[in-house]
């Protein structure tokens, strides 16, 4: 009979990209398309956002029709080169190895996992170099015609639903197909679960991270939010289960604050799979 908790080897990172991991995406899309930051937002963005449309349906509308009325269409070349222009933040790609050996110095060989859950596009974040040191990117996506240009959105990633990915990343679930990841509150036992909420962190920077916040908060995982000019962009609309255990300015520098949060966040957890450890000795 297993009496102590199952042991689970794993602890799993995820981040939102804009504003967490890099600058805006979209204001570094809207210029390589060659278009005016400012009147795009006031021309093609403003209008779909005061006639309620959903704002990741109406980021795409707007840039597609934008691309289409001033003959410089949105394609894949447009993406990849924002990709590789977007400004990450300071050391930002040297810190998921320095986070894996943080935690490994207190439980040793546990696996340390990367993750970007973002309603930005996948087709341009693949394209800068988090690709290179995480181990997935989930995010939104366009649909392409044969010429490479956008001509709908293919997958919207909406901010609600960052809790619905956190949940199929703690219980392994695919994200393949057209409505997936699909069935994310069925019941799975401890011992099948991918990682348990517990051993999950989540840092992001607004509003649209709160339900994700609120995911790992509940589940005893950690959620820490990005602070930008002094204070949090999603305080206003938070409420008391969505409150993070940190704020930290978005800089992965050695020595800073972020690194620090995110350093004795994940060495607590890896306390917990040390205990555990000991306790299976015993089982």
């Amino acid at each position: 009979m297993q009496i102590t908790r199952p042991l689970h080897d794993r602890i799993a990172l995820a981040f939102d990209f804009d504003k967490t991991l890099a600058e805006s995406s979209l204001d570094v899309i809207v210029a390589a398309m060659g278009l005016d930051v400012d009147e795009w937002h006031r021309r093609y963005r403003e209008p779909l956002d005061s006639n309620t449309w959903d704002s990741i349906n109406a980021r795409a509308y707007a840039l597609i029709e934008a691309g289409r009325d001033n003959g410089r269409p949105l394609t894949r070349d447009t993406l990849r080169d924002a990709g590789r222009t977007i400004r990450l933040y300071d050391e930002v790609t040297l810190m998921p190895d320095r986070i894996r050996a943080a935690a490994r110095e207190i439980a040793p060989g546990v696996e340390v996992d990367f993750t970007v859950i973002s309603s930005g596009y996948v087709d341009l974040i693949e394209h800068t170099a988090i690709k290179d040191c995480f181990d997935r990117i989930w995010g939104s996506s366009l649909h392409f015609d044969d010429r490479g240009e956008a001509v709908f959105i293919k997958r919207g990633l909406t901010h609600p639903e960052k809790a619905r990915y956190m949940q199929a990343l703690s219980k392994g679930l695919s994200i393949k197909g057209s409505n997936a990841p699909e069935s994310t509150t069925k019941a799975v036992a401890d011992e099948d679960l991918a990682v348990p909420p517990n051993q999950m962190i989540f840092v992001g920077d607004g509003a649209s991270d709160l339900q994700a916040f609120q995911y790992v908060e509940t589940n005893s995982g950690f959620a820490i939010a990005v602070r930008q000019n002094g204070g949090f962009a999603g305080a206003k609309t938070m409420h008391a289960d969505q409150r993070p255990s940190n704020l930290a300015p978005p800089s992965y520098a050695q020595g800073g604050e972020m690194l620090k949060s995110l350093i004795h966040a994940v060495q607590s957890i890896a306390s917990r799979i040390a205990l555990t450890r000991l306790g299976e000795k015993d089982a």
